[in-house]
């Protein structure tokens, strides 16, 4: 009872969500993390893309 009870406490009501969301810079904030994992993201695909170019050996 007194876990679900300080559960309740910590997680954030969906109205301070809503403001939060709707804050200029947080969405600012998201699109520039969300743009930096893309590119982070396409960076690996082509590290390791090179990688296994490297370990091809033709027989």
């Amino acid at each position: 009872n007194q876990i679900a009870e300080m559960k309740a406490a910590q997680s954030p009501s969906a109205s301070s969500l809503r403001s939060t969301l709707l804050d200029p810079a947080v969405n600012i904030l998201i699109q520039k993390m969300r743009q930096e994992l893309m590119s982070t993201k396409a960076k690996l695909e082509d590290t390791q893309n090179e990688l296994s170019a490297l370990k091809f050996t033709p027989d």
